[in-house]
């Protein structure tokens, strides 16, 4: 959140509305601010033994990215707790460096785990990965892929993106890139409209259906955790909060359309207002 708002105002307001604050302003805001860029001069950065080069440059057949969510507020939560009672710099500073390792310890196991669900040839830099496609992926596989990830808790944290065949190689990571930065504004629209521990167990996929930047259709791809329901009203919000994201997202050039919203048990046509998903009227704390 404080990396994401631009004033303390806007931190304010947004930390209210996560966790349900009955009081907190922007002097709480502008408090906690200079706290964790304070915490952050000690953050040390995760340690990856080796760097490769993830992109989809030759993926003739299209491909998939993935950015791990999370990997920078685990790392400075982490070094927060180190740093908790330290006297002295040089034990600060020993306490922080335990804390990243530890962070990349579980890192480190939760990008091989993801690995072992999508399969094949995936290649990571980062926090980020990607995987070419041998063939073609069809709508199907792309759903299964998405909720095999979504079923496992060390997985699901992440935002995919697809793009398909025939797109030219230098667009290749741009599509995916695009994909990715909607699905951040998707999950920003839903803030405070969906509770954040069943957002927590959704992972979300941006099929990237055009060839071309910055236009054409996006489908978009929900994978859910185990007994994770949606109920009429979150239907109904999830259609707005992709209508938004797609419309927050043309305001910078691009022309990108809604396509149809598919989960493993049925592809729908994602019509803003039309209530399509009809999964479970239930209680929305599922």
């Amino acid at each position: 959140f404080v990396r994401k708002s631009k004033t303390d105002e806007e931190l304010a307001a947004a930390l209210k509305q996560h966790y349900g604050l009955i009081q907190f302003d922007a002097v709480d805001a502008a408090q906690l601010r200079e706290y964790i860029n304070g915490v952050d001069e000690f953050s040390p950065t995760l340690l990856i033994g080796k760097r490769e080069n993830a992109n989809l440059d030759a993926a003739i057949n299209g491909g998939m990215s993935a950015d791990f969510l999370g990997m920078g507020s685990a790392n400075l939560q982490a070094t927060a707790k180190a740093l908790k009672g330290q006297k002295d710099l040089p034990a600060a500073l020993q306490a922080a460096r335990r804390g990243e390792q530890s962070v990349t310890t579980v890192f480190r196991a939760k990008m091989e785990r993801f690995r072992q669900i999508v399969g094949g040839n995936v290649i990571c830099s980062g926090d980020d990965c990607v995987r070419e496609a041998v063939v073609a992926m069809t709508s199907s596989q792309k759903i299964e892929m998405v909720n095999a990830v979504a079923h496992d808790s060390s997985t699901r944290g992440v935002r995919m993106a697809f793009v398909g065949p025939a797109v030219r190689a230098e667009f290749r990571m741009q599509l995916a890139a695009q994909g990715e930065s909607i699905e951040k504004a998707l999950r920003k629209e839903l803030a405070g409209k969906i509770v954040p521990k069943k957002l927590s167990k959704v992972t979300f996929g941006l099929d990237m259906e055009t060839t071309k930047v910055n236009e054409g259709a996006v489908n978009l791809i929900i994978g859910k955790g185990e007994l994770t329901r949606f109920s009429k009203n979150e239907q109904k919000e999830i259609e707005g909060a992709f209508a938004r994201a797609l419309k927050n997202i043309n305001a910078d050039t691009s022309q990108y359309i809604q396509g149809t919203t598919q989960l493993r048990e049925t592809t729908l046509t994602f019509v803003p207002g039309s209530g399509i998903f009809g999964i479970d009227e239930g209680n929305q704390n599922n």
